[in-house]
């Protein structure tokens, strides 16, 4: 499931592809032992804004679109949010449960009552909130190493030194970051 829009969804996508395929074969096998690989996104956003419920690509050639490469790999985006018709039944009552709307469908029901089940289980939320974090722990960490290489491109530039360069930065105890001081 894909809950922000990032904008590189087919990159993601992509990635995810080579990932499967990496895992499928053992060193020096042959790539004929690679099986049909299916990525499918699920999105509460229409990432191509086209209105579809449902967009599927497969590998074919842009000069002779009846040419398929025949890589076996399918690549299915569905989108909760669609307002064409183009889908219908359980898909749709699923896309619609994660729409946020509320479904009779059987399955959309035994659905729901597993995620209530999963939310419930202490370790699997412990698990769950320690990746979280782990998560945003990454990011920060990302951010404070991209400032860090802004501040020494700027050093560079103005060929500052480190001390120069400080007494133009503030750190706010707030929030534990240097900021510009403006």
């Amino acid at each position: 499931m894909q809950v922000l829009n990032t904008g590189n969804l087919p990159l993601q996508m992509r990635f995810y592809g080579s990932m499967v395929d990496t895992q499928m074969l053992e060193t020096d096998e042959p790539y004929s032992k690679l099986k049909e690989s299916y990525i499918i996104m699920i999105c509460p956003f229409d990432p191509f804004k086209k209105g579809r419920h449902l967009y599927s690509f497969t590998n074919r050639c842009d000069q002779d679109h009846k040419l398929q490469m025949g890589d076996k790999t399918t690549k299915i985006v569905l989108c909760a949010n669609g307002t064409k018709k183009d889908v219908g039944g359980g898909l749709k009552a699923f896309l619609d449960y994660v729409a946020g709307k509320p479904s009779d469908d059987g399955y959309v029901q035994k659905l729901e009552a597993a995620v209530r089940k999963a939310r419930a289980n202490k370790e699997w939320r412990r698990e769950y909130m320690t990746a979280g974090m782990r998560d945003l722990e990454n990011q920060e960490i990302g951010e404070q190493n991209a400032i860090i290489l802004s501040i020494k491109k700027v050093m560079e530039k103005l060929k500052y030194t480190v001390e120069q360069a400080m007494g133009f930065l503030i750190f706010r105890q707030s929030s534990g970051r240097c900021m510009p001081a403006l």
